[in-house]
């Protein structure tokens, strides 16, 4: 469930409520220079805070699962 609220009278100080007078135009660059290292062919580290379920923890076994490490395994498949 998501709730969002929000208060105001509908109007500013020049009373045409609240419209923008002009738009500015926003240029953003998402892209990254990063090098990307092997650690070890064929290997997928990941780093977790455990215990956080649903998401990774600890089962009956000792073993780590949970939501995170399906997920990355699931990347490591594609790979």
């Amino acid at each position: 469930m998501l709730a969002l609220t929000a208060c105001g009278d509908g109007a500013d100080a020049d009373g045409d409520g609240g419209e923008a007078e002009s738009e500015s135009e926003v240029e953003t660059d998402v892209s990254v220079d990063a090098e990307v290292e092997t650690i070890s062919e064929g290997t997928l580290q990941i780093c977790s805070d455990l215990p956080y379920p649903p998401f990774e923890y600890y089962d009956a076994d000792g073993n780590v699962v949970g939501f995170d490490i399906d997920v990355g395994a699931a990347i490591a498949g594609a790979w």
